[in-house]
Parts: C-alpha cells; sequence; structure tokens
C-alpha cells in the first residue's frame, strides 16, 4: 500500500511539474518561437524552483543584507548562509 501511494505521489508530482512547464510555453508562445522554447523554458524554471525554495527565508535574507553591508563578503557569507538555511 506504500508503495502504491508513493508512486502516485510521484506520478502527481511529474504531472505538476509537466503542467507548470507547459504552462510557461503558453505565456512564451508569442514572443519566441516554438524551436527557441528549450532555451527559456528550462532555465526559467530552474530559476522559478529556485525562487519557491528561498521565498519562505526572503525577508530574514533580505534584512541580514542590510544589517551585514559594512562587512567583508567572507563575513556577510556565513550570516546569509545562516539566515537563508542553505550553504551555497
Amino acid at each position: 500500500m506504500n508503495e502504491l501511494n508513493r508512486n502516485l505521489q510521484t506520478s502527481n508530482n511529474v504531472q505538476k511539474q509537466a503542467n507548470l512547464i507547459w504552462n510557461v510555453a503558453d505565456i512564451l508562445r508569442g514572443l519566441y518561437k516554438p524551436h527557441e522554447y528549450g532555451k527559456v523554458i528550462l532555465p526559467m524554471t530552474v530559476i522559478k524552483r529556485l525562487h519557491d525554495t528561498l521565498l519562505p527565508t526572503r525577508a530574514k535574507v533580505l534584512q541580514t543584507v542590510e544589517e551585514t553591508k559594512a562587512m567583508n563578503d567572507q563575513m556577510k557569507d556565513k550570516f546569509l548562509q545562516k539566515a537563508s538555511g542553505y550553504s551555497f
């Protein structure tokens, strides 16, 4: 039963991602020719996923940026990593 739920959840996740990509393609349809979609859809999808991942900590990171303006980059990076919870 657990395996069935996991497969169903994976299938739903893949379908959601496919729908996201097709929605982006619909938006781009007027701006780009069909053979140019691949040059835009993948990078924009990655940017959107990165944005969505970082959104919960955005306010804290922006506040940390303001607070650490006078620091050198190495020190600033440590504070930003702590604020975001990510090590990049």
